[in-house]
């Protein structure tokens, strides 16, 4: 299967990456501005399958803005599902935030518990949302993923 990364150069995509070329999966991985759909449609052609990993969260010391991050959620989620429905790519793995479903601290949390999204994760429940409702075509019974991170999600990228 050949497959779509963006935001590869990312703490999320550099493991994604070993992981998933360890399988021996070709991998479409160059730079492609999230907001352009002429370079997604290029990073995308003859690729099975897209995994948006393209974050702007501020990490102290570094780089990143919760105002770009909020663009990259809102803006580049819609254009990436865009550029994969006109290339007729079914398959989208779209990084989540674990933190949404966070509703009870006595208990793991499941992805059938309620979402909230506020403050800096309002435009990750919106982000959330655009990938649940688009109408991309998946095989039978195949739900669309959503790769969460965060705490409650960290061992799921290790190993």
């Amino acid at each position: 299967m050949r497959i779509a990364v963006l935001g590869a150069t990312g703490a999320a995509g550099r493991a994604f990456l070993r992981r998933v070329a360890a399988r021996g999966h070709a991998l479409a991985t160059e730079r492609a501005d999230i907001f352009d759909p002429r370079a997604l449609a290029a990073l995308l052609k003859g690729c099975d399958a897209a995994v948006n990993l393209v974050t702007s969260i501020p990490k102290p010391g570094g780089r990143g803005d919760w105002r770009v991050n909020d663009r990259i959620r809102r803006e580049g989620t819609a254009s990436v599902l865009a550029a994969c429905r006109e290339a007729g790519i079914g398959i989208l793995v779209q990084q989540g935030v674990a933190m949404l479903h966070c509703v009870a601290d006595d208990r793991p949390q499941t992805e059938e518990d309620p979402i909230e999204g506020y403050g800096v994760l309002a435009s990750a429940f919106d982000m959330e949302a655009l990938v649940r409702e688009a109408p991309l075509e998946l095989a039978p019974g195949a739900r669309r993923p959503l790769l969460r991170t965060g705490h409650a999600a960290r061992g799921a990228l290790a190993g």
